[in-house]
């Protein structure tokens, strides 16, 4: 039997797609690929989420492109974009070519931080659904942990879904990347991940006598 542990974040394009294929080589490395398999996936990652972002989402997002100097400062009214339709479809429309700047940058700079270490994604961002075959989800934030919860309310199989680093028992939590163009950043949240990933193994094996 081979136990499947997903691990999720948002948009599943940088925390959780390091995760899978860190996680993927610690229990390569410690001969249990025949028992433990790590997939990753995003409690936003369907495209359709991109047209209910919050106010406070928006902002960072196209606050993030200008900073990083792909767009020009655009100054959102709070009200018009929560009870005004045509307002808030432009302003979308804004954070749409945003993130068809952003993501792409991130996404190499996620290759770039993994190659470091001999590792590579390849994977398409895949939305977080309920499934029977999953044995622990791991939340990277609480709100992963609270959306993951929501989506098996009422099914018959669930996992154990957990937040990432309390149940590594590591204090805090990996840093979300998005919109960050600093190599660095992805670096450093990689290193997180390096020290992370083992302790959950190691607690999945014991808990699972796993040998």
């Amino acid at each position: 039997m081979t136990y499947i542990i997903e691990v999720c974040c948002t948009g599943n394009l940088n925390r959780s797609a390091m995760e899978k294929v860190i996680g993927n080589k610690v229990v390569q490395d410690e001969n249990l690929d025949d028992k433990i398999r790590f997939i990753s996936s995003g409690t936003r990652a369907d495209p359709q989420w991109d047209n209910v972002l919050p106010y406070k989402k928006v902002v960072s997002i196209l606050g993030k492109a200008v900073k990083s100097g792909l767009m020009k400062e655009t100054r959102i009214d709070k009200e018009s974009y929560e009870n005004d339709p045509g307002y808030r479809v432009a302003i979308q429309s804004q954070v749409h070519t945003a993130l068809k700047m952003l993501r792409p940058i991130e996404e190499a700079l996620r290759t770039a931080a993994l190659y470091q270490i001999g590792l590579e994604y390849n994977g398409r961002r895949s939305q977080t659904v309920a499934r029977d075959d999953v044995s622990l989800l791991l939340g990277n934030e609480k709100k992963h942990v609270d959306h993951a919860k929501a989506i098996y309310e009422g099914k018959k199989k669930q996992p154990e879904i957990c937040h990432l680093n309390e149940y590594a028992g590591v204090p805090g939590e990996i840093s979300d990347c998005l919109g960050n163009l600093d190599v660095n950043v992805y670096i450093n949240a990689r290193k997180d991940i390096e020290y992370i990933m083992p302790k959950v193994v190691d607690r999945f094996r014991q808990e699972h006598n796993l040998q």
